[in-house]
């Protein structure tokens, strides 16, 4: 699992991400929790890091490549 969090988004304090990442390692799954500067936005960074989660996962499962 990947997640992209914003240090400085009102809506949702940086903790819960912390306690949930830590939670779902306790139960196995493989966490990575990336950090952006922004706020409640979608920042490059966000885009860039699921980019390569989604690459890695690919070349994880795949039996065929991609065209």
């Amino acid at each position: 699992m990947s997640t992209c969090r914003a240090r400085r988004c009102s809506s949702a304090p940086p903790q819960g991400s912390e306690e949930l990442a830590e939670l779902l390692t306790d139960f196995g799954a493989g966490v990575e929790l990336r950090w952006h500067p922004g706020s409640h936005e979608v920042h490059p960074t966000t885009l860039q890091a699921a980019g390569a989660w989604l690459r890695k996962l690919r070349a994880a499962t795949a039996t065929d490549p991609l065209p």
